[in-house]
């Protein structure tokens, strides 16, 4: 596509002027061709509405003119309408104006200040003068402020809970885990960059223009992104040297390829389809064989999904049948405008008038892009399989057919003719071949040109850090070729052990800003193959550290401000792309989490319900369960993760105030059910109130809030063992035996089972915080802090505790999809009073004293000494052996003897029993009939199962 003319000046009178071949041309009914004025004009004229041509036009008009110059044609159509049409011309400027803020806020945005600004001043001027639509043109502002926020066009994510993690070990090698959950993480990598793509970035054949970058930055890094993924499945397979692990990782790529199409992610599962069709990799019939034969047609679907026969044709059925959300392949609508801007010419007619038939075709294109971008995916972000999916090793193809020959020579030769590659550990020489030096300028102080030694990092396997300096840790995280993306979690969740946030923030910052090449003509690859990729690394350490450490950032406002002008300074002239993304992370984080949406209708108590006087009894069990959890997770929420190793290293949490407020907490709950047991002595309810906590209880310990289910259950505990049992009769079994299992939970002898529980609990959750100290407390204790090299850290140690810290905080960012009600939460953050346990006791009402005797049994019924019969509650007779049986260790082990002797008395009689109905089965096998009858004999035999198993069941 030609550089668009630029259109004329734009007079008033040419909005008027008569349709004519010098300024509009016509294909049907539909405008094939006009003047920039004439298309204004039709926009706005006071004849029928075409709601089709205005979103082509507001699509496509970037090819023929900037948005300031739309802008200022629609402000001047606006102001010179004549009188005879003013009213009717004005509202269907502004209508214009509505859509293009709506529809294609991003406009604004973009161009910010500039536009938004004239367009501000545009809509308050005519406020002033023409109150009559005031209201149009407020609305309007408020529009457009909300697009300045970015959030004018945001799409809607279902806000339902994401499916479960597929993951058994999260920091597990990337191959092995999940086919299906490597699958999600790829997808919302993809659909990131998806969403971002904007209509501008399709006009013109931009991301093949010499500017590309500012044009088309979304549409480059989807294509970025597919050479990665497929240069990363060519590269794993290629560089497996055992046959039988280089068939099982093809195999596993296969796997990620038949889920990501089930996804409806048909880009990525067209990455991976063009990796495993690389020709280094296809040629390796040893391996390709056995997954052909396993995998068959699981390769022919997505081998026919993707198949690039005409136009794409299986692909572009396969969508029509496809729900969303979905990812269609990009390349295949990249074609289609590259076939419409070669085949069209820009301007038709000897008038040189706007090609508007092909903006049509073009607009077709860009909406088929944009109806798979209006629904999104909901999965949960794993960050350490997200990680590795951005920092694996990819090879050129050179390399990878060097790689193959070696690994299946021509013409099935079992030794290959050519040396080793160094990949696989023959001489060290491919690479270095392939390495270009660069010699940089000299920047003072720049702290990363120290080359590595055993001074100052220790690597595992040339991936893994094992110690190393503040320094060299940080130049691995962030290294070009093959950082350890293990790392990165754990470094940010454990780095304050070893150095301040501004100490790290500095060292980012030196490491983002590094020395210039001094060969001009080495200027394009020291970018390409050095900095971009530092650059990734170093956006992607500070977006995990900004969306999972905030903290750091609001605590100490001078970093704040650092930051800020790092992102919209160096970092924004390097990496305007990801500055975006960073931004909207940081405004995430500044506004909070935002409102629930699609959350239960809450159950509201009566409206004269006084929080402040009200009893337990006054609310719904549910409700009053959601609620506590939603207060718990808010408080564990806030939890600084630095505070927990504080704790665990000292054991004193004065230090810790987040944890104090936490534990506070559990106080307040405790004071809360005990001042509720307080007053249902008065009131001569202790029996329903105690019901009433055990059913709370159940309900928190089903939405894994276990924090409110401890102090619901030891405070009740408490009334429990000064054998306040007649108020427990009023509670049901089942909440009982709840109450019973759950209170021997939380005994230190039960340890192990509730640590079982805990790490078994899917998120939201509330957990208990001493066993994440217990835990850290313990690496720390078996891995010490000093390091054979005093000048380096021991990385190994941190990076444990760094995990262990990555699980709490996944804990943290789920939040519960419940409404936070006033009057509940008024009522359970009322102040309350300690209450000691004698205190309460002696509130409540005496117990009610029972009559003596014994029980008859199958009587229902106690016999006194006067001969006199009371009735009993068989019930709170079960509910007395419980308790006795879970209790009392002596009464156990006397039921436990009765038991074995009855069971064992049983099974003797069973077996006399068996011999009787098998002894005539067993003597017709034995005779000399029994061959007469051979065919029979699996009928017998069968018959006398059916007779044994009947018996079984009766005992």
């Amino acid at each position: 596509m030609a550089a668009p003319n630029r259109p004329p000046p734009v007079t008033p009178e040419s909005f008027y002027d008569d349709d004519a071949e010098s300024n509009i041309t016509y294909d049907g009914n539909k405008i094939k061709g006009a003047t920039f004025m004439k298309l204004i004009s039709k926009l706005t004229s006071s004849g029928s509405t075409d709601n089709q041509y205005l979103g082509d036009f507001l699509l496509t008009y970037r090819s023929f003119a900037s948005s300031f110059e739309l802008f200022e044609a629609l402000v001047l159509r606006y102001e010179t309408a004549r009188d005879d049409e003013i009213k009717i011309v004005r509202l269907r400027t502004l209508n214009v104006l509505k859509t293009w803020i709506e529809k294609f806020w991003f406009d604004f945005s973009k161009d910010v200040p500039e536009l938004s600004d004239r367009c501000t001043e545009f809509l308050q001027g005519q406020i002033d003068q023409d109150p009559t639509s005031k209201k149009v043109e407020q609305n309007l502002l408020t529009k457009l402020e909300r697009s300045l926020l970015g959030t004018g066009g945001e799409r809607t994510i279902t806000n339902t809970d994401p499916p479960k993690v597929l993951c058994k070990d999260r920091s597990a090698p990337l191959l092995e885990q999940n086919a299906e959950e490597i699958a999600r993480q790829i997808t919302m990598i993809e659909w990131e960059i998806w969403n971002d793509i904007k209509p501008w970035e399709c006009l013109g054949l931009a991301w093949t223009s010499k500017d590309k970058e500012d044009k088309s930055p979304n549409i480059l890094r989807m294509i970025e992104r597919f050479n990665y993924v497929s240069g990363w499945v060519a590269t794993v397979i290629c560089t497996t040297e055992n046959l039988k692990k280089r068939i099982k990782v093809t195999q596993k790529f296969v796997q990620i390829a038949e889920k990501l199409a089930a996804l409806g992610n048909f880009n990525g599962c067209m990455e991976v389809v063009s990796g495993l069709n690389r020709g280094a990799c296809y040629r390796m019939k040893n391996t390709i064989n056995p997954v052909e034969a396993k995998y068959g047609r699981v390769l022919e679907h997505i081998r026919h999904v993707t198949d690039r026969e005409k136009s794409y044709a299986n692909m572009r059925h396969a969508l029509k049948s496809c729900d969303p959300p979905c990812m269609p392949y990009l390349g295949m609508y990249l074609t289609d405008l590259t076939f419409i801007e070669e085949g069209n010419e820009d301007f038709i007619t000897e008038f040189n008038l706007i090609n508007f038939f092909k903006r049509r075709l073009i607009s077709e294109t860009i909406k088929a892009i944009s109806q798979y971008q209006q629904k999104g995916y909901n999965f949960e972000v794993v960050d350490e399989i997200r990680n590795q999916l951005f920092g694996e090793k990819v090879f050129d193809e050179d390399v990878l057919y060097e790689c193959s020959y070696w690994l299946e020579p021509r013409g099935g030769n079992e030794l290959p003719a050519s040396e080793k590659p160094d990949i696989f550990g023959g001489p060290k020489k491919l690479l270095v071949e392939k390495e270009v030096k660069f010699e940089t300028h000299y920047i003072d102080g720049w702290p990363f040109y120290p080359r590595d030694s055993p001074s100052n990092i220790e690597m595992e396997d040339d991936q893994f850090i094992v110690a190393g300096t503040l320094e060299k840790i940080i130049e691995r995280l962030t290294h070009k070729k093959s950082p350890d993306n293990s790392a990165l979690l754990p470094f940010l969740a454990s780095y304050r052990m070893f150095a301040s946030p501004s100490e790290l923030f500095e060292l980012l910052v030196h490491r983002y800003c590094m020395p210039e090449v001094k060969d001009p003509d080495q200027a394009e690859k020291y970018h390409q193959l050095v900095k971009t990729p530092i650059y990734l690394r170093v956006f992607n350490l500070l977006k995990s550290w900004i969306s999972n450490h905030w903290y750091d950032f609001a605590n100490d406002g001078a970093l704040r401000q650092q930051m800020l002008d790092f992102v919209n300074g160096p970092f924004a002239e390097n990496s305007g792309k990801f500055r975006v993304v960073l931004e909207q992370n940081i405004n995430k984080q500044v506004e909070g989490s935002p409102a629930v949406q699609d959350a239960p209708e809450p159950h509201l108590p009566d409206p004269s319900i006084n929080p402040v006087t009200a009893s337990i009894l006054d609310f719904h069990p549910e409700e009053i369960a959601r609620q506590l959890s939603i207060s718990s997770h808010n408080l564990f929420s806030e939890i600084i993760p630095n505070e927990i190793i504080i704790a665990a290293e000292s054991g004193d949490i004065s230090e810790t105030p987040t944890i104090m407020s936490y534990n506070s907490y559990y106080d307040q709950l405790e004071n809360w059910v005990l001042e509720e047991l307080y007053n249902s002595g008065e009131n001569r309810n202790t029996g329903a109130v105690i019901s009433r906590f055990v059913e709370i209880a159940q309900l928190c310990d089903e939405q894994n809030n276990i924090l409110a289910t401890k102090a619901i259950i030891l405070s009740l505990e408490k009334t429990f063992v000064k054998k306040r049992k007649e108020d427990w009769g009023k509670v049901g079994y089942a909440e009982r035996q709840f109450f019973f299992e759950t209170k021997e939970l939380f005994k230190e002898a039960q340890q192990d089972k509730l640590n079982a529980k805990l790490k078994s609990l899917q998120s939201p959750s509330v957990p208990l915080l001493d066993n994440y100290i217990e835990e850290i407390n313990k690496i720390i204790t078996q891995h010490p802090q000093p390091y054979k090299k005093e000048n380096m850290i021991n990385f190994s140690r941190f990076k444990l505790i760094g995990e262990s810290l990555g699980k709490f905080q996944r804990n943290q960012q789920r939040g519960y999809s419940f409404q936070s009600v006033p009057v509940f939460q008024l009522y359970l953050g009322r102040h309350r009073e300690h209450i000691e346990t004698d205190v309460l006791l002696a509130a409540l009402p005496e117990p009610v004293e029972r009559p003596s005797g014994s029980i008859s049994a199958g009587s229902g019924v106690v016999s006194g000494d006067s001969g006199s019969q009371a009735p009993i509650d068989t019930d709170q007779l079960r509910f007395f052996l419980l308790d006795l049986i879970l209790n009392d260790e002596d009464f156990k082990s006397s039921v436990s003897s009765i038991v074995s002797e009855v069971i064992e008395e049983e099974l003797e009689g069973f077996r006399e029993e068996m011999k009787e109905l098998t002894r005539p089965l067993t003597e017709f096998i034995d005779s000399e009939a029994a061959g007469e009858f051979a065919d029979t004999e699996p009928v017998c035999i069968f018959f006398c199962i059916v007779l044994t198993y009947s018996r079984v069941l009766e005992l």
